[in-house]
């Protein structure tokens, strides 16, 4: 990976000296940056328009000289004053009397990170980068949590192409910081989008910091390529992190509308087995959708896995609908390769009008995939019937297979009510 290194120094120094500028200059420079990723530093704007105002408080409700006591009796201020000169100007003297103040803050105590930082300011400034970050990697260690440090450690750790290091300090931010992740994880997201951040960063999130969740969810939702979002579910499970159910199923339908059937399918972790029904006697609850049952359940049009009256450690599934209500009441994704095939199932309790007994429907996976095959259900008794029927999958566009059980809207008094025991679709066509 490359990163692009077009902004320079220039940018750089304005990084630590004059963060403000940034506030106007960031969305324009955020697509160049890094080819992936820019560094955002609004809040470094926002963390010193802060110290401005407060100062700017302490100066107009004081005397000149009890600001100035203030200021020059604490360390703190005295580094905020530091960083609030630099921050305002980069002429020589401006830079020499910051510098003069951030010393004295050192040492009054050496642990104020705003000194430290403008000390490090001064020295890219004069192009001293070496320098600049042994001060940076100082305010690093003596806290963890300080924000711009980490900002600026993303910066100079991309610029290196050292992308694991720059992701370690995207990470630190994100955990020590409630202000970095409106800004932070904008930014990841386009860059993960836009390049080869898979790896790495399925190394961070593996370690399951509180952000990984959110993150992971919001590049389901915007991230284009679901091909990337797939190779980044692949990795994160093996390393033992696994996706919240809603986002995962919205990963799933976008791999099924993008027709990455076998992704899909390694995604759904169902467990291999020849083409044709999976869970074809309703033996298991399905959990493996869509490449296993997904069943409707509403009050009035569903269906049900319930066990055989005669058999009760066997199921079958049983099929409803009330109040005129028609609609698909199970479904399944089969991956048939073309060719000849027969659908058989064993049936019981379907009515003997026409209008009343449920239906299959076979078609093509994909938008305007053609329907192969539509077929109702035979009338039956308690006892069980089949219902056979040959298939042919095209050799064109069908790639996948849907296969909807469905029950028609009926107007008898309790609705109807249908039986189907099991599925099952072979090679080759059925007998009569």
């Amino acid at each position: 990976m490359v990163m692009d290194m077009n902004m320079g120094m220039g940018m750089a120094r304005m990084t630590l000296s004059n963060p403000l500028n940034l506030m106007t200059v960031s969305m324009h420079t955020l697509a160049s940056f890094f080819k992936w990723g820019a560094i955002l530093i609004t809040s470094l704007a926002i963390a010193w328009l802060a110290v401005i105002v407060g100062l700017g408080n302490i100066a107009r409700s004081s005397p000149p000289e009890v600001f100035a006591s203030i200021v020059l009796s604490d360390a703190r201020l005295m580094g905020r004053k530091a960083e609030l000169i630099l921050t305002s100007s980069q002429d020589a003297g401006a830079v020499a009397t910051a510098v003069q103040l951030a010393r004295a803050s050192l040492k009054q105590d050496p642990t104020v990170v705003s000194a430290i930082r403008t000390l490090a300011a001064a020295q890219e400034l004069g192009g001293d980068q070496s320098a600049t970050l042994k001060l940076m990697r100082y305010s690093e260690k003596i806290s963890r949590r300080d924000f711009p440090t980490h900002f600026w450690l993303i910066d100079f750790e991309a610029k290196q192409n050292n992308v694991v290091r720059a992701l370690d300090h995207y990470d630190a931010a994100l955990r020590t910081s409630s202000a970095a992740e409106p800004i932070l994880l904008p930014i990841l997201l386009d860059a993960f989008g836009s390049t080869d951040l898979s790896a790495p960063l399925a190394d961070v999130l593996s370690r399951k910091p509180a952000w990984a969740a959110t993150f992971v969810s919001r590049a389901i939702s915007n991230t284009k390529s679901t091909e990337k979002l797939l190779e980044l579910a692949f990795l994160l499970r093996e390393r033992g992190f696994e996706i919240d159910p809603e986002p995962f199923q919205v990963l799933m339908n976008r791999a099924v509308n993008d027709e990455l059937y076998n992704g899909a399918l390694r995604l759904s972790q169902r467990p291999a087995q020849s083409a044709g029904v999976y869970n074809a006697q309703f033996d298991n609850e399905p959990k493996y959708e869509p490449f296993d049952w997904a069943l409707t359940a509403d009050e009035d049009l569903g269906s049900e896995r319930v066990p055989e009256e005669n058999n009760p450690t066997q199921h079958l599934l049983s099929l409803y609908g009330a109040g005129g209500r028609s609609g698909i009441v199970a479904k399944q994704l089969l991956l048939l390769p073309p060719g000849a095939y027969g659908f058989r199932a064993m049936v019981s309790e379907v009515p003997q009008a026409l209008q009343d007994r449920p239906y299959i429907t076979i078609n093509c996976a994909g938008e305007d995939g053609p329907v192969i095959t539509t077929t109702d259900f035979p009338a039956s008794s308690n006892t069980p019937n089949a219902l056979n029927v040959a298939v042919e999958v095209p050799l064109q566009k069908c790639r996948a297979q849907w296969l909807y059980i469905s029950v028609r809207g009926s107007n008898r008094i309790g609705g109807t009510q249908s039986s189907i025991h099991n599925v099952s679709i072979r090679p080759s066509p059925l007998s009569d």
